[in-house]
């Protein structure tokens, strides 16, 4: 019998074959003949059933790569050879290059695609891979309460690196080598979220490579990959990244490939801690470092989720944009234009020739449809469609985010949301969030949506929120009296502005005033122009204004403010001699040069908005940073901890005789650190902290 005719018989009776580390698992061997049956498992034994469903390409490649690195690799499975392993590692000096490797727990991984083979007996050009993963789809892999650590990897820098597994890898999560000896990671807040699963808190933070590469060489792709590429000239390959972890027994290229990781974050410190300390950015290193553990922490613990309410909520969402959809059909006599192409004709029906002239454009040329450059039309087309689209588009787009799918999100294991907690991605150094992303809440569109966030039984919710931060720092930084003094005396700066800007007394300001004087507040300290303003009062307070509106209200705020009308324009001009923009307290910068769709655009002087937008923003990320971890602190000892952040604010679960405690720690801690990180600024009412069983405001 031959080959083809074995696999012929094999794609016949839909025996599935799976590659699965160094095997192949076979699914329905039954189904074959019993000589089939035999020849079948003996190709299987002999390796060589595995090299004809394709492993041998990816294996190579990784073993290759290694091979470069000049290390010896070594897997480490029993715990004698873990002994020995952890006494040489012990003798040297130095940190230790850590990765970690996971896998799903028996219950929650899905069975790999089978390889494909064609009628004729031979392997298929074209092999099925599993699902793609897209962004805004959960990680379960990265969560430690679905996913177990399968491998450990250690390199001290010298001419071995041990892979442990098993064995080996229950007897050095034991020791105490991890939590005594400095780890160097890429991604730390991955490595360390496992290892405190597995009981494991390190003496200190683990060094994070990505976060130092992010800092340095600027946001836009932090991966292992991508540093590796620009530091250290290698390009590691990464299609066994997914391969499967919970094999019985992994391949040379897939124990290569683990290795490499952690030779590659060590070698990555060698050359990047220097820099932080050259280009004095090691302060904010040291603060986006120092987070990660307690933000490992607070996606371990996840956040309460009431399903019933938010299918309640849903419910009345479909209703209104099934009712929004049928008036506009009735009205124009035409569908809503929804779909990427329907809305493209709609702008260039409705938009003035002038505006279209301008308006931005994809790669291929065609009109954007992205919601930012539709909302430009609230300022220059006079058509009355334009509010009823945008509306409609709002709702769909709720419940695209926050609709019937949001569900997918609470984990099978816990009964909670667990989303990923991204630390320093942003430019600025804000934080944020994916699957799902918990700092875009519907807060407009959907206030009610924070009631279906909520404590566990006899939990409670403690909520502390940073009043009015960019503002108060923005007035602290550009020394602006007339603001720091509405601040030192507790007035509300938005009240306040209101006021002044409408020629009336602060007690007779109506709740629109304040929200245009909100939206002029905080879109002048960020340079934002009158038809910005026009735009961003629409989308963030639902309020319409007139450009020339907008315009006055902006040079009534620069009479009153006027300090820091020069602060933004001396920072600006700062920016444009340097090429980068500052972005905090303690060096972090953004350099123009650092983002291609700039350099593509020519666009080498930094626009004025960002220039006044990242000082602030990147101060009051340091602030956030600074105070994740004394909150923390503070914290232990107590039922609970902190569960999310969220803008300029902290979230913590905390058992209900525990919240009054906690609330009063998380106002001292975070008041002190304002006050020791902006000296002089006034802290009066800087923290407004409250207790509820649900995140949303309590009803008065």
């Amino acid at each position: 019998m031959s080959l083809k005719e074995l696999m012929r018989a094999v794609r016949a009776a839909e025996v599935e074959l799976r590659i699965s580390g160094a095997d192949v698992l076979i699914s329905g061997l039954d189904k074959l003949p019993p000589e089939m049956q035999a020849e079948l498992e003996r190709l299987r034994r002999s390796g060589f059933l595995w090299s004809w469903c394709g492993a041998d390409d990816d294996d190579e490649e990784a073993i290759d790569f290694a091979d470069r690195l000049l290390v010896d690799v070594v897997l480490v499975e029993g715990e004698e050879q873990a002994q020995a392993a952890i006494r040489e590692l012990s003798c040297s000096d130095g940190c230790l290059g850590l990765d970690i490797e996971t896998a799903l727990k028996p219950g929650y991984a899905k069975p790999r695609p089978p390889v494909a083979i064609n009628v004729t007996g031979t392997l298929s050009a074209e092999q099925p891979t599993t699902k793609k993963h897209k962004k805004s789809d959960p990680k379960p892999w990265a969560d430690p309460n679905l996913a177990d650590i399968k491998t450990l990897q250690l390199y001290d820098g010298g001419a071995r690196c041990f892979v442990f597994r098993g064995a080996a890898l229950d007897t050095v999560l034991q020791l105490s080598l991890l939590r005594e000896r400095q780890l160097v990671a890429h991604n730390a807040q991955f490595e360390t979220s496992f290892l405190r699963q597995a009981g494991i808190t390190t003496a200190q933070p683990i060094e994070d490579t990505m976060q130092a590469f992010g800092l340095l060489c600027g946001t836009r792709d932090r991966s292992l990959a991508t540093a590796s590429n620009t530091v250290l000239k290698l390009d590691p390959p990464k299609t066994l990244q997914t391969s499967d972890w919970s094999a019985e027994r992994l391949s040379r290229g897939q124990i290569s490939y683990a290795a490499s990781d952690a030779i590659l974050a060590l070698r990555l410190w060698e050359r990047l801690r220097p820099s932080l300390h050259s280009v004095d950015c090691w302060r904010s290193y040291e603060l986006q470092r120092d987070a990660l553990p307690e933000c490992s922490d607070m996606e371990r613990r996840g956040i309460g989720f009431n399903v019933e309410e938010h299918a309640r909520q849903v419910d009345g969402w479909e209703e209104e944009y099934n009712a929004a959809c049928a008036s506009y059909r009735e009205v124009t006599g035409e569908s809503p234009p929804l779909k990427r192409d329907a809305l493209q004709a709609w702008v260039a029906r409705v938009a003035p020739p002038k505006l279209l002239e301008t308006w931005p454009r994809c790669e291929d040329g065609s009109l954007s449809v992205a919601s930012n450059a539709i909302k430009w039309l609230i300022v220059d087309a006079q058509n009355p469609q334009v509010e009823a689209v945008l509306s409609l588009l709002a709702k769909k787009k709720l419940l695209d985010s926050f609709g019937r799918g949001f569900t997918k999100f609470i984990s099978p294991l816990t009964g909670r949301i667990h989303c990923s907690i991204n630390t320093g991605r942003d430019k600025s150094g804000r934080f944020s969030a994916e699957c799902p992303n918990l700092q875009q809440l519907p807060a407009k569109r959907a206030p009610a949506f924070r009631k279906c966030i909520q404590a566990a039984p006899g939990n409670l919710l403690v909520l502390a929120d940073l009043s009015q931060i960019e503002l108060r720092i923005a007035a602290w930084r550009y020394e602006d009296e007339v603001m720091t003094a509405a601040f030192r005396s507790g007035k509300d700066i938005h009240m306040e502005t209101a006021a002044w800007v409408n020629g009336i007394l602060a007690d007779q300001v109506t709740g629109e005033q304040r929200d245009k004087a909100k939206a002029v507040n905080f879109g002048s300290i960020y340079g934002i122009s009158a038809p910005g303003l026009v735009e961003y009062a629409f989308s963030a307070f639902g309020i319409i204004l007139t450009v020339d509106e907008a315009q006055a209200m902006l040079n009534q705020f620069f009479t009153l403010y006027a300090p820091l009308d020069r602060g933004r324009s001396k920072v600006w001009r700062e920016a444009v001699a340097r090429g980068e923009a500052e972005a905090g307290l303690y060096g972090r910068v953004v350099n123009w040069l650092w983002d291609e769709k700039w350099v593509r655009r020519g666009r080498y002087r930094p626009p004025f908005s960002l220039c006044c937008n990242l000082p602030i923003q990147g101060a009051a990320a340091d602030l956030m940073l600074a105070q994740i971890p004394r909150v923390g602190r503070a914290l232990r000892g107590l039922r609970g901890g902190l569960i999310l952040t969220i803008h300029d604010e902290l979230v913590a679960e905390m058992h209900e005789h525990d919240a009054e405690t906690a609330r009063a720690l998380m106002v001292e801690v975070m008041t002190d650190t304002f006050v020791e990180m902006f000296p002089g600024a006034p802290s009066t009412d800087i923290v407004a902290a409250s207790i509820r069983p649900t995140w949303a405001k309590v009803s008065k």
